[in-house]
């Protein structure tokens, strides 16, 4: 374990330098890059000791999933609003409506859809994702999908159940983001 360790933190700092420019902090899909940094970091790492992109894809699956349902989290949601409330939002608008300048070549293009209160509250269309942009220039398009899968435990922490029809990693025309308010998730001691 040390040597997969060792060896996807050589693989990080490979990488790094090789990180879309997305405008920096002010923008909430850099986390996101740089967290598919570190996934394709390991999942190179695996795939050279003979692992295939399903079993590392299962492998972060399970450890977002725990992640998320630990106590520690449930802890951070009471204390820090890690949700940003695009509810009525006009931030995500805001955003949304930014990305469509496509000042970084590197980052995300998506529209905020308006929900009908009844099927979603709130969504986003994203037409370009940096996530599968990055993953090309590194080669690496076969895993993308697997950092589409974490959008679901993700969202389901957050207290919102995600629909979706399509994604761009699965060769869709667009990723639809429809969200959907559900009753905060217990916490469990």
């Amino acid at each position: 374990m040390v040597t997969i360790l060792k060896e996807t933190r050589q693989e990080m700092d490979t990488l790094i330098p090789q990180l879309p420019d997305t405008g920096g902090w002010r923008n909430p899909h850099t986390q996101l890059i740089i967290a598919s940094a570190f996934f394709l970091a390991f999942y190179c790492t695996l795939t050279e000791h003979g692992h295939s992109a399903d079993d590392v894809g299962a492998l972060i699956d399970e450890a977002v999933r725990k992640m998320y349902s630990s106590r520690l989290f449930a802890l951070m949601r009471l204390f820090i609003p890690i949700q940003r409330n695009f509810f009525g939002n006009q931030a995500a608008r805001r955003l949304a409506a930014k990305s469509q300048k496509r000042r970084y070549p590197g980052d995300f293009v998506y529209e905020f859809v308006e929900g009908d209160g009844e099927s979603f509250d709130y969504g986003f269309d994203y037409l370009e994702c940096g996530i599968c942009k990055f993953f090309h220039a590194q080669q690496a398009d076969e895993f993308a999908r697997y950092m589409c899968r974490l959008d679901y435990p993700v969202a389901e922490a957050m207290g919102t159940r995600l629909i979706r029809t399509s994604t761009i990693a699965e060769q869709g025309i667009k990723c639809d983001f429809r969200y959907k308010r559900q009753n905060a998730p217990m916490i469990r001691f």
